[in-house]
């Protein structure tokens, strides 16, 4: 089958939503004839609007909407419609917030992979939070209609797809495994040793509370064990 893979962040990067777009496009590549849809010059735009909005923050602790932008996604459009025009793919998959379908509408199938909803997202994450009314007003107007233009959504989790069924109940979608965002890495799986004392415990993850590093420490605590924690100082 030919697929389009397409992200307004850079597909093969390893830190493109910490690992899982390049995690997809190496599985989906074993089997299909895999194209990927990534502008330099869009995210560019998208990093420099979410400078700004960092100083607007600093000044008068209000930020701009950066993730549901109509600018970037309408600039994201015209490059992801000439891809499909130059690729002609079966499918078209699309990772992130949908919003590269916003201005437009493929004449193929065109599925998107999401872990959460605007208003999941809104006051529980940095860039999503002291969001001007008129952000959050057009983040919601670009959720909705980008959603409309996608055969179906697959959400990783319950939590993300109920919340999608409760704000927009005619959508067609589906919950799927996540899976693992660490390529094609070897596991050794080994039994718990029943002496607690000498279970070691990783925990991965930037934010120490929403990311549960704060409930990891009390289960350290608890077992009296040992913890590594990365992604933190």
């Amino acid at each position: 089958m030919k697929i389009l893979l397409a992200s307004i962040l850079p597909v093969q990067d390893s830190h493109s939503w910490s690992g899982i777009c390049k995690a997809i496009y190496i599985q989906l590549s074993k089997r299909h004839q895999l194209s990927i849809c990534y502008s330099e010059s869009v995210h560019s735009q998208q990093k420099i609007l979410a400078r700004i909005s960092y100083y607007t923050n600093r000044l008068i602790r209000k930020r701009l909407n950066i993730y549901f932008s109509q600018y970037i996604a309408k600039r994201y459009a015209r490059v992801l419609e000439k891809q499909i025009i130059l690729t002609q793919p079966d499918l078209l998959i699309v990772l992130g917030s949908g919003s590269e379908l916003y201005a437009y509408k493929p004449s193929c199938t065109a599925y998107l992979i999401a872990d959460a909803t605007f208003s999941l997202l809104q006051d529980n994450y940095i860039s999503y939070t002291n969001l001007f009314e008129s952000s959050v007003a057009t983040a919601k107007k670009v959720e909705k209609q980008s959603l409309k233009n996608f055969n179906s959504v697959f959400y990783t989790s319950k939590w993300a797809q109920n919340n999608a069924l409760k704000t927009y109940p005619k959508m067609k979608t589906t919950t799927i495994n996540f899976g693992s965002n660490l390529g094609d890495s070897d596991f050794v799986m080994t039994p718990i040793s029943k002496d607690v004392t000498k279970l070691r415990l990783l925990i991965v993850g930037k934010d120490f509370h929403r990311k549960g590093i704060s409930q990891a420490v009390k289960l350290q605590k608890y077992l009296d064990c040992h913890l590594d924690i990365i992604g933190i100082d």
